[in-house]
């Protein structure tokens, strides 16, 4: 129920809200999700804080069992993964990841040493590859090759 701003009386059909003219209000649109799972905490947090400075929403796991887990609830645009875990590696997680969702973006998050199984990797589903301690910059310029 409702006051009728001029009687003082109660009236359950006429309300202030129905003489408010609807405004068309532009919004953002929402960030985009990125999901990230490495098991190297100091890694992850420092990916973590380049993208959510990067304007990305970012959810983080160390194992492929609980990325998988996360990329359920989570539905994100994109998931990074590096390839050795505990639990569950990252080749794994590409391969349910890609079974569910097939256009879902995951990139090869790994060391120098895993830089000669590339080809494999790519192989195996991934779209891309980025190795641990190059230029950042390169990893925002996948991500928005992948998310448009």
């Amino acid at each position: 129920n409702s006051v009728n701003l001029l009687s003082g009386k109660k009236n359950s059909s006429i309300r202030l809200i129905d003489f408010i003219p609807a405004i068309n209000i532009k919004t953002q649109n929402p960030k985009q999700k990125i999901l990230i799972a490495d098991d190297e905490q100091t890694s992850l947090l420092i990916l973590k804080t380049i993208l959510i400075n990067n304007g990305y929403d970012v959810e983080s796991c160390i194992n492929g069992v609980e990325a998988y887990e996360k990329y359920l609830q989570y539905s994100p645009d994109l998931v990074i993964t590096d390839i050795n875990m505990p639990r569950s590696d990252g080749s794994l997680l590409c391969k349910k990841i890609k079974e569910l969702n097939s256009s879902t973006p995951v990139i090869c998050y790994g060391g120098d040493l895993e830089k000669e199984k590339l080809y494999e990797h790519l192989k195996q589903g991934f779209n891309d590859y980025f190795l641990k301690g190059n230029d950042t910059k390169h990893l925002i310029d996948l991500i928005k090759f992948y998310l448009g």
